[in-house]
């Protein structure tokens, strides 16, 4: 029997990458994989080969649970981190406080977000339903502001 490492307990990102705003997105997995995967984005990573949408056998119309960090100047900053820390997951965790942890790699995990704001958890908890709809696959998504114009980071992930 194969022992794996406990679980460290999740870090805080460190401030000086912290976004401007955050908030749960979705997208049809078309969308996602014909519209959003194909734009020019400087960083662009799928956690494992295989994970589009259609690669995973998903219908088109299925939503794709995501987070959208508007990171304003610490956009490519925040995006040369996670790629770095290779991101694998991410859960939204509803307990007293409700958190997005990021697990990497290197099995660290990092606390993207918290919140309390109730209409938010319900969102947190729309997000991991969207997940288990999904197949597990959710998506990363960092862009320098709200205009949607341009983006400095994409990652699909899969739990």
């Amino acid at each position: 029997m194969v022992m794996q490492e406990p679980l460290l307990p999740p870090q805080p990102l460190p401030e000086h990458l912290w976004g401007d705003l955050w908030q749960f997105v979705s997208l049809s997995a078309e969308d996602l994989e014909f519209s959003l995967w194909e734009r020019p984005i400087p960083i662009r990573e799928i956690e494992a080969p295989g994970l589009l949408p259609s690669q995973q056998a998903l219908e088109g119309e299925i939503i794709i649970p995501g987070i959208l960090i508007n990171a304003g100047r610490q956009a490519m900053k925040l995006s040369r981190w996670l790629c770095g820390h290779q991101p694998r997951q991410m859960n939204a965790v509803n307990l007293e406080l409700g958190a997005i942890i990021l697990s990497t790699a290197q099995q660290a995990r990092w606390i993207l977000a918290t919140y309390q704001d109730e209409a938010v958890r319900a969102a947190g908890q729309i997000f991991e339903t969207r997940k288990a709809q999904s197949k597990g696959i959710h998506f990363l998504l960092i862009q320098p502001d709200d205009s949607g114009a341009t983006h400095s980071g994409l990652w699909i992930l899969k739990d």
